[in-house]
């Protein structure tokens, strides 16, 4: 997909009946997966997912966050009216020593520049927002 959005350039991207297929499919699964997340959370008796032990799931999901982050559309599935637990363990997941160290102090520019520029696309464009993060956003 960031092949596409770079050679064909995002305002174009919508046009593309078979991406933008993927894309929300690529959505309804990750729901499917956050939903089981934040049952997990909710249940699990602890802050993380096995509880009060900080393990590679935790790390694992992590790293999703942050690309949900850096597509710009973590919104879109997380935030404290539509999975609030999940939200609440990105919170914490954040303020975590080993996420500076490892995310924020090693940040690269092109990442930076990318996600801004996806902003920035989707704010000039309303019907690209609307096709990029669907009914949900």
């Amino acid at each position: 997909m960031f092949l596409a959005f770079k050679a064909l350039g995002l305002a174009n991207l919508r046009r593309l009946t078979p991406a933008m297929k993927i894309l929300a499919r690529s959505r309804r699964q990750m729901g499917v997966h956050l939903d089981a997340l934040e049952a997990q959370l909710r249940d699990g008796g602890g802050p993380w997912i096995l509880g009060e032990t900080f393990s590679l799931a935790d790390v694992s999901w992590l790293v999703i966050f942050e690309r949900l982050v850096q597509a710009d559309c973590l919104h879109v599935l997380v935030g404290a009216t539509r999975r609030p637990e999940c939200a609440a363990y990105w919170e914490r997941l954040r303020k975590r020593p080993s996420y500076h160290q490892a995310i924020l102090e090693q940040s690269h520019p092109t990442i930076a520049y990318g996600t801004q520029r996806l902003k920035d696309a989707k704010a000039a464009d309303p019907a690209l927002r609307a096709a990029l993060e669907g009914p949900e956003g």
